[in-house]
């Protein structure tokens, strides 16, 4: 099968779990045979990496540069004469087309994998240059994360996010879908959101895949809690701040040993004004394995997101206990107490955190069963190879 996946962020170097995602599957599309070419969108924020040996064998792969930058004077525009997204808007380029057409008419691709909704801008390009069908492969449900972030912000920006922001992602990402020849969501929640407006469409869920590793370094002996992640991504930042507000700074008074290890591209400045207790900021880091694995857990207070956080998947790929919100895990098929810690409330944490920080057999023994989880139901090659049949039977 000739694939071309299309994607608005370059998946290499894998810093991001949307980065990961996209090269876990195009790992898997390779491992099966597949004759892959990866067509990515560079920006400023997410540049392309200069390192050949990141690169697999086997695929090839291809960019466009586009400038992304947030304008207040085109949002605004945006904002009083048209019915886009501003955000969908910033990924429509002109020297993507040109490259997207040069592609599309020197390839005979069997599919067109799109990677989100905000590449749908480029589909009647898609459609009038080639004869593939068309995949969404759907990281997330994009106005669910807006719809829930205007739950937790107030004035002006929650009437922006409430009125504006996440009603037009809606519209705009279900028009998406249903221009599509299939879709192919992240979760079993996602899935049941588009069918219930794109019942025609064949669709298949595909989770996050996550290779494992042979070795699986040892657990630190000093407790230590780890969090990685994109802090320019508005989840992320809302749950980083409640956690260090109503957990850590109380957690820490009575357990002084313990230190919290805080890493992710893109990091706000503010953030280094802080002052809590044995708080360690690493900013962008060169590996994200390396950096779970020095600590003792990993943590997702996510109170806003949606699809599924592949940072979880592969803290529990590496053996590392996690705690995550609800809402952080959604989409995972998870046993509370078993492969996974869940907690909602500042309480349920810091008991949680509590046990945890004295019983270093369970956080052995919760990180194998996080292993065995990601064995079971997020094998690379399985899942790229029911992707593959699912084309090629609808």
């Amino acid at each position: 099968m000739n694939i071309l996946q299309f994607s608005k962020k370059t998946p290499i170097p894998t810093k991001d779990g949307e980065a990961i995602a996209i090269n876990q599957l195009s790992e898997g599309f390779n491992t099966n045979n597949c004759d892959l070419h990866v067509f990515s969108l560079v920006t400023k924020k997410h540049p392309k990496s200069k390192q050949k040996n990141l690169y697999p064998k086997g695929v090839t792969y291809s960019f466009a540069e586009i400038d992304t930058t947030i304008s207040y004077f085109w949002l605004l525009k945006n904002l009083l004469f048209s019915r886009k997204p501003y955000i969908a808007k910033r990924f429509e380029d002109y020297r993507a087309e040109k490259k997207l057409i040069k592609l599309l008419k020197a390839g005979k691709f069997d599919i067109v994998q799109l990677e989100g909704p905000f590449l749908g801008n480029y589909i009647p390009i898609i459609r009038k240059y080639s004869k593939a069908k068309i995949s969404l492969r759907a990281h997330n449900i994009e106005s669910k994360i807006w719809k829930r972030l205007a739950e937790q912000t107030t004035g002006l920006e929650k009437i922006y996010l409430k009125y504006f922001m996440a009603p037009r992602m809606e519209r705009f990402e279900m028009k998406i879908a249903k221009t599509v020849d299939y879709i192919v969501p992240i979760s079993k929640i996602d899935e049941k959101i588009f069918n219930e407006h794109c019942k025609s469409i064949p669709t298949l869920t595909i989770p996050v895949s996550y290779k494992i590793k042979n070795y699986i370094g040892d657990i630190p002996k000093q407790f230590n809690v780890g969090f990685i992640g994109g802090l320019d991504w508005l989840p992320n930042q809302e749950g980083v701040k409640w956690f260090l507000k109503n957990v850590w700074a109380k957690f820490v008074i009575n357990n002084p040993e313990t230190f919290f290890n805080l890493a992710g591209r893109n990091f706000p400045k503010k953030y280094y004004d802080l002052k809590d207790t044995n708080l360690y900021i690493y900013g962008e880091i060169a590996s994200a394995e390396e950096f779970t694995l020095q600590n003792s857990l990993m943590i997702a207070p996510i109170f806003s997101g949606s699809g599924m956080r592949v940072k979880i998947i592969e803290a529990l790929a590496l053996g590392r206990t996690v705690i995550s919100t609800s809402i952080g895990a959604e989409g995972i098929n998870y046993e509370d107490n078993k492969n996974i810690f869940i907690a909602d409330t500042a309480e349920e944490w810091i008991s949680i955190l509590n046990k945890l920080s004295k019983n270093k057999q369970l956080l052995i023994d919760t990180g194998k069963a996080g292993q065995d989880l990601v064995k079971k139901d997020h094998n690379i090659t399985k899942l790229a190879a029911d992707l593959i049949d699912f084309y090629t039977k609808n």
